[in-house]
């Protein structure tokens, strides 16, 4: 059996690079700087009413976090097997 630890962290440094590449693009942009601000205030109002809670709005926080990037590897991750699929029938 073939070992496919090579290619499994090439695929997943690709995504890592596309993901900072992705991010690095939203970050000039205006309307997501717009949103960025919004969720910042929002959640500065939150930790704030929740004084007392403050380590309950970041495990929150944290944890959204974690749940967006695992939806973001796995989306890369099935357009990846999409495309070669679709590159393996196509007629070249």
């Amino acid at each position: 059996m073939k070992d496919n630890t090579t290619f499994k962290n090439n695929v997943y440094d690709f995504i890592d690079e596309r993901l900072n590449e992705s991010w690095t693009k939203l970050n000039k942009d205006k309307e997501y700087k717009e949103k960025q601000y919004k969720y910042r205030k929002s959640l500065e109002e939150l930790e704030e009413k929740l004084s007392d809670n403050r380590i309950l709005v970041e495990d929150h926080t944290e944890n959204e976090v974690e749940l967006y990037t695992m939806q973001l590897h796995e989306a890369y991750k099935t357009g990846f097997r999409d495309s070669v699929q679709i590159l393996m029938e196509a007629d070249l």
